[in-house]
């Protein structure tokens, strides 16, 4: 939308009628009372002429960057690469996740039950209780560190304390119906392992979903042209400022899941910006200048 023509003429129309008012007001008799005038009026121009012109100008790239490794160069929306002014060495990465949920699933078509409001249950602990679906669910195991091993008639869970191991859960099922209860290992899987399910009937499963993520964070050192390093945690929502660069958590390796060694970042320079914040500022500071000074007083 903003490199659309109508917004531009929009905002030449809005700065030209800005401009003008301004002129007007320059030519009459002067007195303290104007300072909130201009203020107001000026930062405004300042704020969306900044706007217009560093939207042309900013710089956006991305930067993927594995552990222990420095990158110096980023991608452009085009696939272009650029070399810049900075480097990026990641330290480590880390993925905090939420605990497991177990679901129930139809087994043809593999959608959550019930159909118009699926449920599902996020572990709390073995030997808790729930219903889903009609279904009646105990843990029994809970293996936060598991490997699988299966052929076509034997499955195994065990715990490994490794790279690529995966989230289980031991349930036993029971359901209206069922002659006796079934009792097994769910997984969600990992980058080596596939998951399990825990078949209930000829229609029913139940199943792990991938955990959702909580949390993910890069533990980066910036290195720039002038030799100054700055070692820094950046986060989504909580980015790290190095010279005129907005540096962002962007992404993951989402194939390695919470063992990915890999970070990427989205590198973003506005070379207006702080134009934009000058005439901000100044929309504040003539607000604040109106609510003193308060309405002008009519002569009795």
């Amino acid at each position: 939308m903003t490199t659309s023509w109508p917004f531009v003429l929009l905002c030449f129309y809005n700065l030209t009628i800005l401009g003008l008012t301004i002129l007007k007001r320059s030519t009459r008799k002067q007195t303290w009372r104007d300072i909130g005038f201009y203020l107001n009026h000026l930062g405004l121009f300042i704020a969306l002429l900044g706007g217009i012109l560093g939207s042309a100008d900013m710089e956006r790239l991305t930067m993927t960057i594995q552990k222990g490794q420095v990158e110096w160069r980023g991608s452009l929306q085009t696939g272009e690469i650029k070399e810049l002014p900075l480097a990026i060495q990641l330290d480590t990465f880390m993925i905090e996740e939420y605990e497991p949920k177990l679901v129930i699933i139809e087994n043809e078509t593999g959608k959550m039950l019930p159909a118009s409001r699926p449920e599902s249950y996020m572990f709390e602990g073995v030997g808790k209780t729930t219903q889903l679906a009609g279904v009646a669910l105990t843990i029994t195991d809970y293996l936060p560190h598991a490997a699988i091993f299966r052929d076509s008639t034997f499955m195994n869970v065990v715990p490994m304390m490794m790279e690529g191991a995966t989230t289980a859960l031991k349930v036993k099922a029971s359901k209206p119906g069922l002659a006796q209860p079934v009792e097994g290992w769910v997984s969600n899987g990992s980058y080596l392992f596939p998951p399990i399910f825990l078949q209930i009937d000829d229609e029913t499963s139940v199943a792990m979903p991938m955990q959702e993520i909580k949390k993910y964070s890069s533990h980066v050192t910036t290195f720039t042209e002038n030799g100054k390093t700055k070692e820094a945690v950046i986060e989504v929502n909580k980015p790290i400022q190095v010279e005129d660069w907005m540096i962002y958590q962007y992404s993951y390796d989402d194939t390695k899941g919470k063992y990915s060694d890999t970070s990427v970042f989205e590198l973003v320079r506005d070379p207006w910006l702080k134009v934009v914040y000058t005439g901000i500022f100044m929309l504040l500071a003539g607000a604040l200048f109106l609510f003193i000074a308060g309405p002008k007083k009519k002569a009795s």
